[in-house]
């Protein structure tokens, strides 16, 4: 008996190859698949917030008001001309941080039900803004 192996050894070779192709793909579909499913995606607050009620603070003092949050970072809940920032806490939850006049304002837990529907809450204070429009 000679030294000699006999045997196809290609084709676990090809399988190997193939196999990788397939993981490849799978890899690449869920790439793709989180992409468009808006994963990482971060909530904008810009734009008009109706107050559902029935909390009130501020200028949205009666359900049915309009706040807007513009992207100059100026907003109007407290007063007619706050400044305020979003900011995404490291578990992702979200603060609103209003500076208001004369130091009104205050920091609010945002519960963001889906891109229309937010809560913000400040100690007894809750309230249930639809985005308008």
């Amino acid at each position: 008996m000679s030294g000699t192996i006999s045997g196809n050894t290609s084709c676990k070779a090809k399988t190997d190859v193939h196999g990788n192709k397939i993981l490849a793909l799978l890899a690449m579909l869920v790439c793709v698949v989180t992409l468009f499913s808006g994963c990482g995606k971060p909530f904008s607050i810009v734009g008009s917030w109706e107050n559902e009620g029935p909390g009130t603070y501020g200028q949205a003092y009666e359900q049915g008001k309009l706040i807007q949050f513009g992207s100059n970072g100026k907003c109007n809940l407290w007063s007619p001309s706050d400044k305020y920032a979003l900011k995404k806490e490291s578990n992702g939850s979200y603060k609103l941080v209003i500076n208001g006049l004369l130091g009104g304002g205050g920091v609010f837990d945002v519960q963001v039900k889906d891109n229309d529907h937010i809560t913000l809450t400040k100690g007894n204070i809750t309230l249930n803004f639809e985005r308008a429009g």
